[in-house]
């Protein structure tokens, strides 16, 4: 990731609302509290200002988040310190991976970078639970998105066969998403 892509995450999240986490995540609660109550970790993957992150600490995770923008990082710390959550948030670019260790729950939403899914597969600890949401290709044929960070048909759930599938849908509520919560075998 370069300085100005840096920068341009930086002015977007200063300049946006905060946002209600994505009902897809919402649904998935009740799998997310049903593991093992020594199973409480959570990676947010590109977690912007922290929405996912956020709502994982208010269920009792001990959350990491990581993304690029110090603008979103330093929000979700102001958030995360006021309500006194297991939350840290960490700038990273995520172009030098992903941050060591496994999670019972990894979560990215609206971010598609396709050299990190072996990382975010390997980040799943045993059991643990894979949530992932982002837009389709026919998002962006109809909107004219960024066609590279679209999923093409069939490939979440091929980057997620060696899991559980738990749930799966493809929706469109104006943007077109396909999400899936899966668990590791």
């Amino acid at each position: 990731m370069t300085a100005g892509d840096r920068q341009r995450w930086n002015a977007k999240h200063a300049a946006a609302p905060e946002h209600a986490p994505e009902p897809f995540v919402l649904e998935c609660l009740a799998e997310m509290r049903a593991l093992p109550a020594v199973r409480r970790t959570a990676l947010d993957v590109a977690c912007g200002a922290g929405r996912h992150a956020l709502l994982l600490a208010r269920q009792g995770f001990d959350v990491l988040a990581v993304d690029v923008s110090d603008v979103a990082v330093a929000l979700l710390r102001e958030r995360a310190a006021a309500d006194a959550l297991r939350l840290r948030a960490a700038r990273l670019d995520l172009d030098e991976g992903l941050p060591a260790g496994t999670f019972d729950v990894v979560t990215c939403t609206h971010f598609l970078d396709r050299s990190l899914w072996p990382a975010l597969r390997e980040a799943v600890a045993p059991g643990g639970l894979l949530l992932f949401q982002t837009f389709t290709a026919e998002h962006a044929e109809r909107t004219g998105f960024p066609r590279r960070y679209c999923l093409d048909t069939g490939e979440l759930l091929r980057e997620v066969a060696s899991f559980e599938v738990l749930r799966h849908r493809i929706e469109d509520d104006g943007r077109l998403l396909e999400s899936v919560l899966a668990q590791k075998r």
